[in-house]
């Protein structure tokens, strides 16, 4: 710990953009990502969701699973992103 010393005037980088805001930052109201097979894409949908909402965008996604169609669409809504939900009181 002797050896770390305090720099003065040194720029912070720009933050890069990761793949979930790549992909996100273009969307417009309405369009949608679909994820196919709803189990095993939660973390994908959740990381969607944080890059909408850091762009101000509200995001919302449903989940569908018939024999016909097992996935998870995202949508890019219209409005402000949407609070995050408060857990529920056990008890």
């Amino acid at each position: 710990m002797n050896d770390l010393k305090i720099d003065k005037g040194i720029p912070i980088p720009d933050q890069k953009e990761n793949k979930w805001v790549r992909l996100v930052k273009p969307m417009k109201v309405g369009d949608s990502i679909w994820l196919e097979g709803a189990r095993q894409y939660h973390s994908e949908v959740n990381a969607i969701r944080i890059a909408g909402r850091s762009l101000g965008y509200r995001m919302i996604s449903r989940t569908f699973e018939t024999p016909d169609c097992n996935g998870i669409r995202v949508w890019r809504a219209e409005g402000p992103p949407l609070p995050p939900m408060k857990k529920k009181k056990e008890g």
